[in-house]
């Protein structure tokens, strides 16, 4: 998964990706790369459209689910188990070893839900991904650090209180899980966003830090956050594209990209968009994807 690690980075190629589609629309989930045509039928360069997800996550980004939503439980129709997210799952266990692919399929499975979006594809399945999120419900950032506006996760929800219909509550395997444990650690990065809590469940607000016990009915969680302490500044699906003589500038420069044309910078100076990379239409979506998310 493709991280920009700040601010300024996005601003930066926030005018190149200016009028690019995204998110949820009527554009099909599924894509054929490799057909996609960047001229319309007067030779004119058209933007790609970005499905409604790819890779089994979203390609805008979205806020958590407001308390109205839990009041007759784990909403079941924004929320998804595991098994609903074949794609994401296949896409993060790419390598057996990934610690978020351990943390998706032993730690969380099961567990919790993940907030998700679902829709029909083109022949009536139904589809789903995981949500892309960077807002608490009450439109906070969910960073924690200066560059917390670019910072975005996927939320899992779990019951805090055995009165919730049909779920187990989980608060003694999440409160053991979180005390310090291997999933606290980057790249997961486990950590508890807020609470759903009030005297009913039809009363609901959401809280961070932590509210009253007794009046705890559901826990949000955030994991897998895009910004990592390994990553370069810029670790997207065109990295490939970079210069071999520029790969050290990667620390401090973010390579441009513009997306009606498709042409990706390959290195430092160089603003000749003629002279940049063309990319061929599955990377130029996959870039054009990547800068609207940041996966």
């Amino acid at each position: 998964m493709g991280k920009l690690k700040t601010a300024w980075m996005l601003l930066a190629v926030a005018a190149a990706t200016a009028g690019v589609g995204s998110g949820c629309g009527s554009y099909p989930e599924e894509v054929d790369e490799a057909s996609l045509d960047t001229k319309d039928s007067l030779g004119k360069v058209q933007p790609l459209p970005l499905p409604i997800c790819r890779h089994g996550m979203t390609t805008e980004l979205h806020t958590m689910l407001p308390p109205s939503a839990f009041q007759f439980g784990l909403p079941k129709k924004k929320t998804c188990q595991l098994k609903d997210l074949p794609e994401l799952v296949n896409h993060v266990c790419q390598k057996a070893d990934d610690p978020v692919c351990t943390f998706l399929n032993e730690v969380f499975d099961g567990h919790g839900r993940v907030q998700c979006t679902r829709y029909l594809d083109q022949d009536g399945t139904p589809r789903a991904c995981a949500d892309v999120v960077d807002k608490d419900p009450n439109g906070a950032f969910l960073g924690e650090d200066a560059d917390a506006d670019m910072l975005n996760f996927m939320i899992g929800y779990s019951a805090e209180n055995p009165k919730v219909p049909s779920e187990l509550a989980d608060m003694g395997y999440w409160d053991g899980r979180l005390a310090g444990g291997i999933d606290t650690l980057p790249p997961v990065s486990l950590s508890v966003v807020g609470h759903y809590y009030g005297q009913t469940m039809s009363t609901l607000a959401f809280q961070h830090p932590e509210p009253p016990m007794a009046q705890r009915w559901f826990r949000a969680l955030k994991f897998d956050p895009r910004d990592c302490g390994d990553c370069t500044i810029y670790d997207g699906p065109n990295i490939s594209s970079v210069d071999l003589t520029a790969i050290v500038s990667l620390a401090t420069w973010v390579p441009q990209f513009d997306a009606l044309s498709c042409r990706f910078q390959p290195k430092p100076l160089n603003n000749n968009t003629t002279s940049w990379v063309l990319l061929d239409p599955a990377p130029c979506l996959a870039e054009t994807h990547y800068r609207a998310v940041g996966r």
